[in-house]
């Protein structure tokens, strides 16, 4: 009812690349060019989840949730960790980045957490919150989206709080 919504809005891409590297021109065939995807925020349409246009509208109450949540919530957590700490793309140390964490302490967190067969993004996460207590989910989401074209954790994070706002509610 009336508050502001972030939805992941899906339009034609010009120029920049192509899937496979190569260069795209204005001219090239639309249905060749990949879509790009962007947050914006708007008004709602849904309560959360996708709508049938494939955008991901993310509620207020999340985007203005503190990090700190997400580590409050081990599910969501686990789930996180298994997307963002993938060996091939190191999500967790570009989130740290982000978020103002030094290269080298973001090496040497990486260091300790897998010494201690712990998680880094978890680490990351907490390290950042230790650090400023005014990110936000909303702040992550749009770096997820935007950044690292990770879609799927903002999938996960808002179906994840969506799901207990309704639980909270009915019960």
């Amino acid at each position: 009812e009336g508050q502001a919504v972030l939805e992941i809005i899906e339009d034609g891409a010009e120029g920049g690349t192509s899937e496979s590297g190569r260069a795209r021109r204005a001219g090239d065939h639309e249905s060749d060019q990949p879509s790009r995807k962007r947050l914006r925020t708007g008004a709602p349409g849904a309560q959360g989840f996708s709508n049938p246009s494939g955008q991901i509208q993310v509620p207020e109450f999340i985007q203005h949730k503190p990090l700190k949540e997400i580590l409050d919530h081990e599910d969501l957590l686990s789930k996180l960790q298994v997307k963002l700490e993938q060996f091939d793309r190191e999500h967790f140390r570009n989130i740290g980045s982000k978020f103002g964490i030094p290269h080298d302490e973001l090496a040497h967190i990486e260091f300790r957490a897998l010494k201690s067969n712990n998680s880094p993004f978890s680490w990351i996460l907490q390290r950042v919150t230790t650090m400023t207590e005014d990110k936000t989910v909303g702040e992550l989401l749009q770096y997820c989206n935007e950044t690292l074209q990770r879609r799927d954790v903002v999938r996960i994070v808002v179906d994840y709080f969506v799901k207990e706002e309704h639980q909270s509610q009915e019960g």
